[in-house]
């Protein structure tokens, strides 16, 4: 029998073989990469041959004559061949048509409005047209797709979901669809797209409460961060989900025009533009405003986490394969145009489900002091974490506070908001010194302070929809606005994500 790639052969003889000389008279043609196993029982002898064909030639596979029994007493008197001719599965490359360069892998996740839910189908034989139709009907009901042929080998098809959306599609039901020699087409695992309808985009004057229109972007989307200038953004999306592996897709939208370029494709969100807006980092990668890749500082480097400074410069945690008993996470940082080294400064943050946790650092305004969180105890022990701060000029390290997972400066240096162990908020002077405590936040919902750094800004979600929460700290007060908040650009507007 022989599938896409491998071909397995069994020959079976009604008397033990010598078995090093039947594998002299074995002939495959073209040669091609083969293992074999024997089998023997009281009324068969046999062996299995497992061939990789270098090519998609027929094969020509047997025994010539002569191969002899084990006691040399009787041989095969005459040759058995056999030809093979294999018949590769068609594979198919899947893509929107609106976006060609993202190729469909399988186990991914990939999101379009139902305006742009054309998908287009290329395969690499000519195809049985109406096994794809056929194909598609288990995938959807028959009113819900159009699907035309472009050629034997390439299709459009259209979905539509009912009432606009959202649905889910797997498109690796066309698996049904037949080439014309009736070999089914292979796709290894799920491919979901899901159509949902556009959400709203829009910026709002916190000082003034006065908004601008809304911008449609996908629905898709799980944030994004807005440049500078409020000019581009770069959004992220689920790109892809098996077992413990989690990627992501940025993309880097124009808010004017609204076309969108993919960027990459990588591992949690880790996304801040420099200051000047003519980069922005994802991760280890760097990109120019207009999507180019770029020779970052970040580049192959492990990072786990990073911020910049006033002035672009960077400081990132890198994670390391760990020693026995040693931390595995070092600090490095740029000052005074060289880079600095803390080496072994902290194990990881693991979360008690085995998920690691964000390990920004975050600079002062004045780029002279580092907020950073240190874990001295190892993985799985975040009761043991503190929050210091850096003296980048002295390398002397100050305690601000104890059980803490995260940091964020506000923009005059005189507060930091910080992520408590177990929940809760608390908003410190650099001294330590508690400002205010907000314990029915946690880590996650800080997005960051108003430019004024009168408000701390947070995401939390009520009754399944986004809220955007200010939280005012010299009184408490607290004001809500309808929609996920991205960030705030530098001039003062803040952007919110709705339906």
């Amino acid at each position: 029998m022989s599938s896409d790639n491998d071909v397995w052969v069994k020959f079976s003889f009604s008397e033990r073989m010598d078995e090093a000389d039947v594998l002299a008279h074995l002939v495959v043609e073209p040669a091609a990469k083969i293992t074999t196993d024997w089998s023997n029982t009281t009324n068969q002898h046999s062996f299995r041959v497992h061939v990789l064909p270098s090519t998609v030639s027929p094969l020509r596979i047997g025994l010539t004559a002569g191969a002899r029994n084990l006691y040399g007493t009787r041989a095969l008197g005459e040759d058995i061949m056999v030809t093979l001719e294999r018949f590769p599965a068609p594979w198919v490359t899947i893509y929107l048509k609106k976006h060609p360069s993202l190729k469909m892998r399988e186990y991914g996740f990939y999101f379009a409005s139902p305006e742009d839910a054309e998908v287009v189908m290329e395969f690499t034989k000519p195809m049985e047209r109406d096994s794809l139709a056929k194909a598609l009907a288990g995938m959807a009901q028959r009113e819900e797709f159009k699907l035309t042929w472009l050629n034997d080998q390439k299709a459009i098809v259209k979905l539509t979901p009912p009432a606009g959306g959202p649905k889910t599609y797997d498109l690796a039901l066309v698996e049904g669809a037949k080439d014309q020699d009736g070999v089914l087409v292979s796709i290894p695992g799920p491919i979901e797209l899901r159509v949902t309808p556009d959400v709203t985009l829009r910026s709002i004057n916190l000082a003034t409460g006065q908004q601008t229109e809304g911008i449609p972007v996908s629905g898709g989307y799980g944030g994004g961060v807005v440049s500078p200038d409020g000019s581009r953004a770069v959004f992220w999306e689920l790109g892809l989900s098996g077992g413990d592996a989690v990627e992501y897709r940025y993309w880097l939208q124009d808010l004017t025009s609204g076309d969108k370029v993919l960027l990459t494709e990588g591992g949690n969100p880790r996304v801040k533009w420099f200051p000047g807006g003519d980069q922005v980092q994802i991760g280890n990668k760097a990109f120019s405003a207009d999507g180019r890749e770029l020779k970052g500082l970040l580049e192959e480097k492990p990072v786990i986490g990073f911020d910049l400074g006033p002035d672009g410069q960077i400081a990132y945690m890198s994670r390391r394969e760990p020693g026995e008993n040693k931390p595995n996470v070092d600090l490095v940082y740029q000052w005074d145009g060289e880079w600095k080294v803390i080496q072994g400064f902290s194990y990881q943050l693991i979360n008690s489900n085995g998920f690691p946790l964000p390990m920004d650092p975050a600079y002062d305004p004045s780029g002279g002091r580092l907020a950073v969180v240190q874990n001295p105890a190892g993985e799985e022990q975040l009761h043991t974490n503190s929050a210091f701060i850096l003296d980048l000029k002295t390398g002397e390290k100050a305690l601000l506070a104890e059980r803490a997972l995260n940091v964020f400066w506000s923009p005059k240096g005189d507060y930091l908001a910080v992520g408590k162990v177990g929940g809760g908020i608390d908003i410190l002077a650099p001294t330590g010194e508690l400002v205010m405590k907000l314990p029915s936040h946690n880590y996650l919902e800080m997005v960051g302070w108003t430019p004024d750094g009168q408000h701390l800004v947070l995401k939390k979600q009520e009754d399944n929809k986004w809220v955007t929460q200010l939280i005012e700290v010299s009184s408490g007060k607290e004001k809500k606005l309808p929609g996920m908040p991205l960030n705030i650009d530098a001039n003062g507007l803040a952007y919110l994500m709705s339906k």
